[in-house]
């Protein structure tokens, strides 16, 4: 059964890179990875170090098409891959955008791609 709310949209993972820091984390670096598909909800996206379901999380990410990346605060609630064995499937829930035009950008981006079957 399918729970999402949303409709998701396929993306370029080579061109869809995605920057992770978690607050409350010390490390000077954020998390690398690419985005795989997206929605109006949230983000499904891959990294290679585990982070665990109900962290928060401030990410960065992509979109083909726009200029400037996406900035958002997420909850991540799913994460899928082995545990010792990156990398790890992340899926997150937006829990704000870092500035109203971040999240009209990202609508707008959304609003010219097809939507694909969920996963």
């Amino acid at each position: 059964m399918d729970r999402r709310r949303h409709a998701r949209f396929a993306l370029p993972p080579m061109y869809s890179p995605v920057e992770v820091t978690c607050p409350g984390v010390s490390t000077s670096e954020p998390l690398v990875g690419h985005a795989y598909d997206a929605g109006a909800g949230g983000l499904w996206f891959e990294v290679d170090d585990k982070l665990e379901v109900g962290d928060d999380i401030k990410l960065s990410v992509v979109i083909p098409g726009l200029r400037t990346p996406i900035e958002a605060s997420a909850s991540i609630v799913r994460v899928e891959g082995e545990d010792d064995l990156p990398p790890y499937r992340v899926g997150v829930e937006f829990q704000a955008f870092r500035t109203a035009l971040d999240g009209l950008r990202y609508a707008q981006a959304l609003s010219q791609r097809r939507p694909r079957a969920a996963a």
